[in-house]
């Protein structure tokens, strides 16, 4: 983790990708806690890709509370 974020650093990356697994029914582990604690080390911006076939815990109506 500190590896990913020393690296973007040195190479002055605009925006990385990183696959991800969320741990559903954890409360705030959307992505999953190793692509949650690399980014926060990170000072750009991150796509995160989900596996096949992920379905979203989050719903249109969650986002409109």
């Amino acid at each position: 983790r500190r590896e990913i974020a020393a690296t973007t650093k040195s190479l002055d990356t605009d925006v990385i990708v990183m696959g991800t697994v969320a741990r559903l029914g954890v409360p705030g582990f959307i992505m999953g806690g190793t692509a949650e604690e690399t980014m926060n080390q990170l000072n750009c911006a991150v796509v995160g890709i989900k596996p096949a076939g992920f379905t979203s815990p989050i719903t249109l109506a969650d986002a409109n509370d």
